[in-house]
């Protein structure tokens, strides 16, 4: 495991500082790399993918880690969220980017914006995670795949591409459409604001990260807003500390490590590929889950999301080949 995310950080490395030799050298591991020009299509492509199924692990450990006895989404919160930033702080070591490459009053204000959003977007999801099935929750995140396809296509003129943005909006209805059972989706009561506070504010949330990535790296801007989240976290459920064990303590960590990767990749993939396009890939992220679900939750099985799975990749494809 641990040669592993090495040698990921040493392929991450390689494309955020666009290096032109083959070969680097990062943390002790040597990494044979093709051509720039080739690499960066490649990862271009992959990086979301491997965001996605990392993203999509963490959040199955983390469904498993609420199904635990005595934790709560406060637990997760007061807990988890010093463990990942933690580890966020490790990759900011290891990439070592500017901390503030701006400090004017647009971007800051913005960046202030996004850390109020980020914190209360996380106490509704672990909320609702806490009460709902993750295979359900996860379509009520994908509803907010709608309004941040749309929303950015009016907003930024370079993510106003009719094959992403047809190809983003019917990989999100399709998930949606395999989640509809005998005329409603099933929803728990905690579940209701984070789908209606998602709606509003995950689109303005998506503006504020293509603005500030930028002028930030990935790393820097989520260690600084994850810092804010984090101190709001620990005042918020301190006292939950009381309530680590050796295996909770484990399961965090193993969550942490998967997130930071994750989120890492995906800021990466703004960067690269725009709001539209990393939407689009990341639509791969709710089927995962439900994959993994199915295996490792004994959650049930429905045809619906099996088609809805081939839709997403066609839609992928789609996208990738005529854009």
């Amino acid at each position: 495991m641990l040669v592993w995310w090495r040698i990921i950080f040493a392929a991450v490395a390689e494309l955020a500082y666009a290096h032109d030799s083959k070969s680097c050298v990062l943390t002790g591991v040597w990494v044979r790399l093709p051509p720039a020009a080739q690499y960066n299509k490649i990862m271009h492509f992959l990086f979301p993918l491997v965001g996605s199924v990392s993203q999509g692990t963490s959040f199955v450990i983390d469904k498993t880690i609420l199904s635990m006895r005595r934790v709560s989404f406060r637990t997760h919160m007061g807990v988890g969220f010093p463990i990942f930033w933690l580890m966020m702080l490790g990759a900011f070591f290891i990439y070592r980017p500017p901390l503030f490459p701006s400090t004017d009053i647009y971007h800051l204000g913005l960046m202030a914006i996004g850390i109020v959003l980020s914190l209360v977007t996380n106490i509704f999801y672990y909320r609702a995670l806490d009460a709902d099935e993750l295979s359900d929750l996860e379509i009520v995140d994908l509803f907010r795949n709608i309004p941040i396809i749309i929303v950015t296509s009016i907003l930024f003129a370079d993510e106003r591409n009719p094959i992403l943005f047809g190809a983003g909006l019917a990989a999100s209805l399709a998930i949606i459409w395999s989640h509809w059972q005998r005329g409603h989706f099933s929803m728990q009561k905690r579940t209701v604001p984070f789908l209606l506070w998602g709606m509003l504010a995950a689109p303005v949330s998506a503006a504020i990260a293509k603005v500030l990535l930028a002028v930030w790296h990935p790393v820097a801007l989520f260690l600084i807003q994850d810092a804010v989240v984090t101190l709001a976290a620990i005042y918020l459920y301190h006292h939950e500390f009381k309530k680590i064990t050796p295996k909770l303590l484990g399961l965090l960590i193993l969550s942490s490590a998967l997130s930071v990767g994750g989120w890492i990749l995906f800021g990466l993939s703004y960067q690269q590929l725009g709001v539209v396009h990393t939407t689009l890939l990341f639509s791969l992220q709710p089927l995962i889950v439900y994959f993994a679900s199915l295996v490792i939750l004994k959650e049930p099985h429905h045809w619906k999301k099996t088609i809805a799975f081939f839709v997403v990749l066609v839609a992928i494809l789609v996208a990738e080949f005529y854009r």
